[in-house]
């Protein structure tokens, strides 16, 4: 029969042996700076260390209010990768450890993540879950600056939230609630069981939530700083990057590449009769009718004022210019309506193609340009062009 203190020693063991492993996946993690790398590293390092035989990483689409199976360890992978959970009910265990941004273990039951689940294979007899998030975060960072209606976290300075009472989860939907998803383990090592002794999953997913939170941020201000703010396209800074990279790409590979420019024609009058918030919808309705119009590796972007560009890799002359003028017609036929008028814009536009027009990025733009004026010449009375 053993002791006290030999039953502590033992419980110190498992601490200090926990602690080795904890620290082993957190190197690992921390070697990676991007999303993708820490969530791959994550399950394998959670396998490898901890010894858990069936790992499963779960993203939450806080858009679509849903978890997607992004990354398993130990499940039949084509089959993991399409599961998906709607997050409806309130008893789902995945909403639980969301809610409470607290790790639990449980028993099978009739919710949708278990019946997602047991697509999976028989079902385990306990299954942890444990949310990835940043360690303290009780509540949304942006709380005390939130002023969104009806918004049930909002309190004085935020404190007087509290995640257990509130009968509804649409918070966990917020884009500042501070979980990025849930890790599932069911299969521990040989001769374990899953347990309520969660210290090494919760700091492990505790640890991957602080550097998952730091570098989102860092891609929301990498791009602010790239992005035009009243459109949402790509600004000129931005443009002329990826048109000195896509120069040096063609000149490697002897691949065309082509730039249309566009201008909102008499989009000044729009300004002055109607007021610049018209003149606003105008630039985003416009922004928005181009994105649809081009193909995903084209980058549109605002070149200033009511001007556009678009630089489009892998394209010459010819299909630069059919390009140009099916986003010309697209744009044709929006409508508005300002103070009871109905108001119709229409582009101007031109195209110039590497290498065939010019050598160099500043005559590819100048020859674009040109030809941009000359078709809006054509649009004008004969006695506005003089």
């Amino acid at each position: 029969m053993t002791g006290p203190d030999e039953r502590l020693l033992e419980d110190l063991k498992v601490l200090v042996l926990q602690y080795n492993e904890v620290q082993m996946v957190l190197r690992e993690i921390s070697n990676k700076d991007t999303l993708e790398g820490i969530l791959r590293t994550l399950v394998d390092s959670l396998h490898r260390g901890l010894d858990y035989q069936r790992i499963g990483l779960w993203f939450l689409d806080k858009d679509r209010k849903r978890l997607e199976a992004l990354y398993g360890y130990g499940y039949p992978l084509e089959e993991f990768s399409k599961l998906e959970v709607e997050l409806t009910e309130l008893q789902d265990p995945a909403v639980t450890a969301l809610k409470e941004l607290g790790a639990l273990v449980v028993e099978p039951s009739d919710t949708p993540f278990f019946k997602a689940y047991g697509r999976l294979g028989p079902l385990p007899e306990r299954v942890a879950i444990a949310p990835l998030c940043s360690i303290g975060r009780k509540a949304c960072y942006e709380l005390v600056r939130c002023r969104q209606r009806g918004c049930p976290l909002y309190g004085r300075n935020g404190r007087d939230a509290r995640f257990k009472d509130l009968p509804s989860f649409s918070w966990v939907f917020c884009e500042h609630f501070p979980a990025f998803g849930i890790i599932s383990a069911d299969t521990p090592p040989p001769g374990g069981e899953v347990t309520d002794d969660f210290y090494p999953l919760k700091m492990v997913c505790n640890y991957a939530g602080i550097l998952l939170e730091k570098i989102v941020l860092f891609q929301k201000i990498k791009e602010l700083s790239t992005k035009d703010p009243l459109t949402g396209v790509y600004n000129r800074n931005y443009f002329f990057e990826q048109l000195g990279r896509e120069r040096r790409r063609s000149k490697r590979t002897g691949r065309d590449f082509a730039v249309a420019m566009f201008d909102i024609n008499k989009f000044k009058e729009i300004n002055d009769r109607y007021g610049h918030l018209a003149g606003d919808k105008v630039l985003r309705a416009v922004s928005s009718t181009i994105s649809k119009e081009i193909r995903g590796s084209d980058v549109l972007c605002r070149y200033g004022g009511d001007e556009f560009t678009v630089l489009m890799p892998d394209t010459d002359i010819d299909g630069a210019d059919a390009a140009c003028k099916r986003i010309k017609e697209a744009v044709s036929k929006l409508r508005f309506t300002f103070d009871d008028e109905e108001v119709r814009v229409c582009l101007s536009g031109g195209v110039a193609s590497y290498p065939q027009d010019a050598q160099t990025v500043r005559d590819l733009i100048h020859k674009a340009d040109r030809r941009m004026y000359e078709d809006k010449t054509c649009l004008l009375p004969p006695e506005s062009r003089r």
